[in-house]
C-alpha cells in the first residue's frame, strides 16, 4: 500500500525507507530526470542528495537489500553502458561541468570517490556531449563489468543523458 507524503500519495510500488540522517521513498515508476524531479517536489520532496560517501553507502546498501535485482531491467540507461541506475538530484545542465545538488544548490566536487573510475575511463564524462544529470549506479558498468574493469561499479555515481526513464529516489 502506498504510504501517505507531505502533500500526496506516494504511487503504488514505492518502497520507504530510513537511514540516521534521512528519509527516502524508492520511486519504482520510470521516469525521465524532469518527470522524477516534478514528481518528487509533488510528493513533498526532492531528488535525493547524497552529500557524503557514508551517506552514499547507507542508501545504496538500503536500496539494493529492498529492490529484487530481477527488477533492474527496468531502469537501464542505454548511454550508461546498458547498467540499470536510480536518478539521485544532480545536475550540472545550468554549466557543463559545475555539478550541483538541484534543491540546496551546493556543489558537487567532480573528484569525489562517488564517482565511477575504472579501467575504461572515469565519471563524470558527458558522454556524447548531453549527460547533464546524476543517477546512482545499481550494477557495474558496462553491464557485466568485473569490479574495477569498466567506468564504474555499483553504488557509483554516472552522468546520464535526463531522458532515460530511471527508478528514482526522493528524500524528505
Amino acid at each position: 500500500m502506498a504510504k501517505q507524503s507531505k502533500s500526496g500519495t506516494l504511487p503504488k510500488g514505492a518502497i520507504s525507507f530510513s537511514t540516521p540522517t534521512s528519509k527516502y521513498a524508492l520511486i519504482l515508476k520510470p521516469a525521465s530526470f524532469a518527470s522524477a524531479e516534478a514528481n518528487a517536489r509533488k510528493y513533498g520532496g526532492y531528488l535525493a542528495e547524497l552529500s557524503t560517501a557514508s551517506e552514499n553507502r547507507q542508501v545504496f546498501d538500503a536500496i539494493t537489500g529492498l529492490l529484487a535485482p530481477s527488477s533492474y531491467s527496468k531502469s537501464t540507461a542505454d548511454d550508461g553502458g546498458g547498467s540499470s541506475y536510480v536518478w539521485i538530484g544532480g545536475s550540472d545542465a545550468a554549466s557543463e561541468g559545475a555539478w550541483s545538488w538541484l534543491k540546496s544548490r551546493t556543489s558537487i566536487p567532480v573528484d569525489g570517490l562517488e564517482w565511477g573510475n575504472g579501467s575504461l575511463g572515469n565519471e563524470p564524462d558527458n558522454f556524447g556531449g548531453n549527460q547533464d544529470y546524476l543517477a546512482l549506479g545499481l550494477q557495474n558498468w558496462p553491464y557485466g563489468a568485473a569490479d574495477g574493469k569498466g567506468y564504474g561499479n555499483a553504488g557509483m555515481w554516472n552522468d546520464l543523458q535526463g531522458s532515460n526513464k530511471l527508478f528514482y529516489l526522493v528524500e524528505f
